[in-house]
């Protein structure tokens, strides 16, 4: 990754020329290619390119882990066997190899069936800190949240903080996803589930919390 950006660089200032005719990087200081070394201000324009793009890199190896996370999962719950995670680490993803009370701490772990026993939250770990590549002050490269799009058009759609049961169903009903645009499949256990959020809310659905 690394080496083509900085060949991307070489190439992009090879072939830039100023009005003139002298080739010039865009900052103050001329880019000689005949150089032997970069200057500070080359080293800083390449971290800089991979710094903006490398999420869309870093995006690959989320997919991987959320497939992963998938086949393990228990079928339509969202949640995967704390044993069968464990399993997965043994097998070669070497990802997961968090222990049973950080992934707590992280909130991604649920313990609340004594019969399931401890189920990692899919979703929430996929969102975790723990998943992000790059840490800086200002901002993190972590795995995208793929519902985000899906959740924005919610909140425009009732443009309010909660909405009924039913017309969140009627707005999620009409979302398409996929190169077929297939609609989602809302099963009778999504929609109790809905009902019970709202029976615990007064009637309403927050979007938020």
């Amino acid at each position: 990754l690394l080496r083509g950006h900085i060949q991307a660089f070489e190439h992009q200032h090879l072939h830039a020329v100023a009005p003139g005719g002298a080739r010039r990087s865009g900052s103050r200081e001329a880019w000689n290619p005949l150089r032997p070394l970069f200057s500070f201000a080359d080293a800083q324009a390449v971290v800089s390119s991979i710094s903006t793009q490398f999420g869309s890199y870093w995006e690959t190896e989320c997919e991987g882990l959320s497939q992963v996370l998938l086949k393990s999962e228990r079928r339509g719950t969202g949640r995967v066997p704390l044993s069968r995670f464990y399993a997965a680490a043994l097998g070669g993803q070497w990802h997961f190899t968090e222990s049973a009370a950080y992934l707590r701490q992280l909130g991604v772990l649920d313990d609340s069936s004594s019969f399931h026993g401890p189920q990692l939250i899919a979703s929430n770990y996929m969102q975790s800190s723990n998943n992000c590549v790059v840490t800086h002050k200002h901002f993190r490269v972590c795995c995208a949240n793929p519902c985000q799009d899906f959740y924005s058009d919610l909140e425009a759609a009732i443009g309010a903080p909660e909405g009924e049961p039913e017309e969140i169903l009627a707005i999620v009903s009409n979302f398409t996803s996929g190169l077929d645009d297939a609609a989602p499949g809302v099963t009778k256990r999504l929609k109790a589930q809905l009902q019970e959020i709202a029976e615990a809310n007064h009637g309403k659905i927050p979007l938020h919390g």
